[in-house]
């Protein structure tokens, strides 16, 4: 059992979306054909079920770069092995002004 992310490493697939916002996890699991909340613990919130026949998982990981760091890794020792980052992000481009 991993220390932050504690739950039985049967219930993690190898494909895991990974938005920051836990709200966000649900709302993308709510998306799944099935899915049950695996765990929160420790500031991760894990769903994971089924898409068209394809197991699947959530993580929110909250904010920041290290608990980011410390989920995927936990994560990727319990069979994880493909990541999708979702969620908002910045840009720059310019035609667009900063938002200051």
């Amino acid at each position: 059992m991993e220390w932050h992310i504690k739950c039985d490493p049967n219930e993690i697939s190898r494909y895991i979306f990974c938005p920051g916002d836990q709200k966000r996890a649900k709302k993308i699991a709510d998306q799944f054909d099935t899915s049950h909340l695996v765990t929160e613990s420790r500031g991760y919130t894990v769903y994971s079920g089924e898409y068209k026949g394809v197991f699947m998982t959530v993580c929110g990981t909250g904010m920041g770069g290290p608990a980011v760091a410390i989920g995927l890794e936990e994560l990727a020792h319990m069979g994880g092995d493909t990541f999708i980052r979702v969620g908002s992000c910045g840009v720059f481009r310019k035609d667009r002004n900063p938002v200051m």
